[in-house]
């Protein structure tokens, strides 16, 4: 698995560096060998990169910059993603659940169709970010800025919004049971009887 996921990983590498000069390909490779290797890259620079499908389960980007990376199907079940750069990063149909997202700054990111089952996004800036069909399902999102966000679709269910900004953001058909106001008030509107 873990020759598959190198080359994998590799051929990544190889198609990236199309895009940028040699000189800062071998930093890129460096990047990468780490990555893989011992499944942490803290504080990097991967704005651009291209991640999809990567299995990234436990992985500790905290503080990288993924600036319009491409992340979508991508595993980061219990990955740490604090304080990192996902500002128009692609994360659609990833599987995000148990990861830290606090304090990240995830504004205009596409997170449709994901999984962020009992994630971590206190204090998370996701302003203007697609969350449609997603899986918020007892999500911390406690002090997060979601102005402007698409939450049409979204399990809600147990999810703490305390103190969160959600001025101009799509509720349509989003799904509360056990969800937790702003106000602090439990909004149960869509729980199923016992």
């Amino acid at each position: 698995m873990k020759k598959n996921f190198l080359a994998f990983m590799t051929s990544l590498v190889i198609s990236f560096c199309l895009f940028v000069s040699s000189a800062s390909a071998y930093s890129l490779i460096d990047l990468y060998e780490t990555l893989v290797n011992e499944n942490q890259c803290v504080s990097c620079d991967l704005i651009y990169a291209r991640l999809k499908s990567a299995y990234l389960s436990g992985a500790d980007l905290s503080g990288a910059d993924l600036r319009d990376a491409d992340l979508s199907d991508a595993y980061l079940i219990d990955a740490n993603l604090s304080n990192a750069y996902l500002s128009d990063a692609y994360l659609s149909n990833a599987n995000l659940s148990n990861s830290d997202l606090s304090d990240a700054n995830l504004s205009d990111a596409n997170l449709s169709n994901a999984n962020l089952k009992y994630a971590n996004l206190k204090y998370a800036n996701l302003s203007g970010v697609d969350l449609s069909y997603t899986d918020l399902s007892h999500a911390n999102l406690k002090y997060a800025n979601l102005s402007g966000a698409d939450l049409s679709y979204t399990d809600l269910n147990g999810v703490d919004l305390r103190d969160t900004d959600l001025s101009g953001v799509d509720l349509k058909y989003a799904y509360f049971c056990n969800t937790i106001m702003p106000d602090g008030s439990i909004n149960n509107d869509d729980c199923q009887p016992l």
